[in-house]
């Protein structure tokens, strides 16, 4: 089973102005979706606490379709091309 680690998103930080977060509808802030899915691995990995929080790879292909599809701004080949070069590199 091949599982993919979440690192923390060094994107966040430079996506919230003066603490807020600018997001219009159908479009999600590239840090809400980073966010979720490193929440998603801190979650449901069976790692301990401390470490890489790795999950399989087909979980986390499936939550992150899943998030790619509320956001209009981003297409499915973009997606697939993301979770391609992700899968390629571990």
């Amino acid at each position: 089973m091949q599982a993919v680690g979440c690192q923390p998103c060094p994107m966040q930080a430079a996506s919230v102005a003066g603490g807020r977060v600018h997001s219009t509808p159908g479009h999600l802030p590239e840090w809400s979706l980073n966010t979720a899915l490193k929440h998603l691995c801190e979650i449901l990995t069976d790692d301990p606490e401390g470490g890489p929080a790795r999950i399989p790879f087909e979980t986390f292909s499936y939550v992150y379709r899943y998030l790619a599809k509320l956001d209009s701004d981003m297409s499915f080949s973009e997606t697939e091309s993301y979770l391609a070069s992700l899968k390629e590199n571990m």
